[in-house]
């Protein structure tokens, strides 16, 4: 959870081929530090509690920046055993006084840099996903079409309660016909 950034060695928006061809944080040189980190960076895990929580604010009040690499809700559904990224992040955020800055979903540095690493227009790109507030949100910020999985977190019957929609709802991925409709369209 607490990383220190080597600034030489990866820059989020000018590097994003390094996170996307799978490199994890420490091959790129981001070395784990307990005390007086650059940046604290929180992501998924299960392996959670208050003491991390308060490191977090200490650090972030004493200085270091405060990166998250999503903003996935919690899932809301019984049987599952962790919190989303949004809920532990919003307890860091109360504690210390500050937002995270979000490198994933729904960020915009994020959809930009993968869209531009595969030479794709907004137009050209579809995003694929589960949940409403991130996946489909941050495709829909950045002009791309999407395509909503109910196999996840998404619950069929709150979609309305949105005040936008995904291009196209599906029930698992297997029922995403290829060529899409909207690729046809621009042929």
């Amino acid at each position: 959870m607490y990383k220190k950034l080597e600034l030489n060695t990866i820059n989020f928006t000018e590097n994003p081929e390094q996170l996307l061809e799978g490199k994890s944080l420490e091959h790129a040189g981001i070395k784990l530090v307990d005390k007086k980190p650059d940046y604290v960076i929180l992501g998924e895990g299960h392996e959670f509690n208050l003491k991390q929580v308060h490191q977090a604010v200490d650090m972030i009040l004493a200085g270091a920046r405060f990166i998250a690499t999503n903003r996935d809700p919690s899932p809301r559904k019984a049987g599952w055993n962790n919190l989303g990224i949004a809920a532990t992040a919003a307890m860091i955020e109360e504690g210390c006084g500050s937002e995270a800055f979000v490198i994933g979903k729904p960020s915009p540095v994020m959809m930009r840099s993968a869209s531009a690493y595969m030479g794709l227009e907004p137009a050209q790109t579809t995003v694929v996903g589960d949940t409403m507030e991130t996946d489909i949100k941050g495709g829909i910020y950045m002009g791309f079409k999407t395509i909503l999985v109910l196999s996840g977190i998404a619950d069929s019957e709150k979609l309305n309660a949105y005040g936008f929609k995904p291009a196209l709802i599906v029930d698992s991925v297997d029922q995403i016909k290829l060529p899409l409709a909207w690729w046809k369209a621009k042929s």
